[in-house]
């Protein structure tokens, strides 16, 4: 029986490690979008996700870059931003790009250190920043960036004090707030860069249960707050990253089997 478990639970890892892409909902202008965290593209250059995304065969089929606007209002739909191409502390700006990296993930983290360093913001917010967090992220539709051999470079961050609250957040035009504006890397040029990745989008499923789009009204996603939903492979999959509840969980009630054996094995020895 012991044996029988220990199988199971590596049986469980196994499928879990082979879950797809998680994803990021949102509603933008009336219409659901689902958007793959960076983590699924980082350290690909553009030149090579293009080639996956014309692959029938491959799990990012049916994505494409999001158009400058459309990033434009992602980012909108987190934060507000006051045109100043500088760091903000706005309490509402942190927030909403402190969540906007929590749902898509930072491509970079730097080491936390034991001290923090004063600053004085651009929008008069006097902030305590230790650490930060940044991403690099291609965008834009093909041609939209001057031409075939470039892409739209995204790039944010926030900063955290030392006991990594996020305090500040960095904001300018040409890191996708304004849409006519944008800065522009060659699409091979990330090749070997870990800390570069790609904001790949397509409308959410119709067909996909218990989402926006998919029939769902029993809740909304701000901010694109969710990450479960359907996934690519498979056409309109409907699996879902498990919460990270559920491993410990179930750990805990294979263990309780386990125990429940033994104990009932003793007592009819016993008996």
């Amino acid at each position: 029986m012991f044996i029988m478990i220990k199988k199971i639970i590596a049986l469980v890892g196994l499928t879990l490690s082979l879950t797809a892409n998680a994803v990021v909902i949102n509603n933008i202008n009336g219409i659901d979008y689902e958007w793959l965290e960076l983590a699924a593209t980082a350290g690909h250059s553009r030149e090579g996700m293009n080639m996956r995304l014309q692959d029938e065969e491959d799990e990012l089929y049916g994505y494409e870059y999001a158009s400058r606007s459309l990033l434009k209002d992602l980012l909108f739909s987190y934060a507000p931003w006051d045109g100043i191409n500088e760091f903000h502390g706005e309490p509402s700006v942190v927030a909403g790009m402190s969540k906007f990296f929590d749902d898509f993930g930072a491509t970079y983290v730097a080491p936390p250190l034991d001290t923090n360093f004063i600053m004085i913001t651009a929008d008069g917010y006097t902030v305590l920043i230790s650490s930060l967090r940044h991403m690099y992220a291609h965008y834009g539709a093909t041609g939209e960036c001057v031409g075939e051999r470039f892409s739209c470079l995204f790039y944010s961050a926030i900063y955290v004090d030392k006991d990594s609250t996020v305090t500040t957040a960095y904001q300018y035009a040409g890191g996708g707030w304004d849409d006519s504006y944008y800065r522009v890397s060659y699409l091979s040029f990330d090749r070997d860069r870990g800390d570069y990745s790609s904001f790949l989008v397509r409308e959410f499923p119709d067909d996909c249960p218990g989402f926006p789009g998919g029939g769902n009204t029993g809740g909304e996603f701000p901010g694109g707050g969710n990450t479960n939903g359907c996934f690519p492979g498979g056409g309109n999959g409907h699996a879902s990253v498990p919460e990270p509840g559920t491993l410990p969980l179930l750990a805990l009630g294979l263990a309780g089997l386990v125990g429940i054996r033994k104990f009932r094995k003793s007592q009819s020895i016993n008996s």
